[in-house]
């Protein structure tokens, strides 16, 4: 009796074993250029698509509250900036663009943390560099993520 009850078992393990391993083939499909996206990958694309929108919006407030030399306009940009960079981490693949994302943010809280005391002389010339600096950084992100994004692959025409 225990023999047949240990090839019962087994029995039941192997099939275990076997509907595990081909659900776990089932989910790593690939796409073909036939096929469209998944759900999930079109999602991520176009969450991509919105944070590289938005950091472009954000890189064109701080390039004009600077040429205005408006600080009050700089400073909010650049706080503003601060939650976008954190959509930018959760959406970035690559660890040059992760490690850009800290140099940004560095920079926007020594930018931040020049501008506070409000009153001084001439807050701008403070953080010129620091301004040409972030600009140039957050450009390199979008250079990033642009490249990060799935193109479309055209169709084969059939006749």
């Amino acid at each position: 009796m225990n023999r047949h009850l240990v090839r019962i078992v087994a029995s039941v393990a192997t099939v275990s074993v076997l509907s595990l391993a081909g659900a776990g083939m089932a989910t790593a499909t690939t796409t073909t250029p036939d096929q469209p996206p998944t759900s999930t990958q079109s999602q991520s694309a176009a969450s991509v698509s919105d944070v590289v929108q938005r950091l472009q919006t954000m890189h064109d407030r701080i390039d004009s509250a600077n040429k205005a030399k408006d600080v009050t306009a700089l400073l909010t940009s650049v706080t503003e900036l601060r939650p976008v960079l954190d959509d930018v981490r959760d959406v970035a693949r690559g660890s040059q663009t992760l490690d850009l994302v800290e140099e940004a943010d560095d920079t926007a809280a020594q930018i931040q943390t020049r501008l506070l005391p409000l009153g001084l002389p001439d807050p701008l010339s403070a953080v010129t560099g620091l301004v040409a600096s972030l600009l140039s950084l957050v450009m390199n992100l979008l250079g990033s993520l642009l490249g990060s994004l799935p193109l479309p692959l055209p169709l084969p025409s059939t006749p």
